[in-house]
């Protein structure tokens, strides 16, 4: 019974830090929100962001006009 609860608590480490270690792998992307950019008025740059799942995107309200 003791070697079962051992195995089973080295399993569950196992798991653990495998699970912590999944988002490690995740990219970041930063889209600028402009008033004024190279396309024009009112725009997100870079205009087209290629996340993969488990991504982030974070959206920068850089001028006033922005109330995000």
């Amino acid at each position: 019974m003791r070697n079962y609860k051992a195995f089973l608590n080295t399993v569950f480490a196992g798991m653990a830090f495998a699970a912590m270690a999944l988002p490690a792998h995740a990219a970041e992307h930063e889209v600028k929100m402009l008033n004024k950019g190279e396309k024009g008025i009112m725009v997100f740059e870079p205009d087209l962001v290629r996340a993969e799942r488990g991504d982030t995107i974070h959206f920068i309200s850089v001028d006033a006009g922005h109330n995000a």
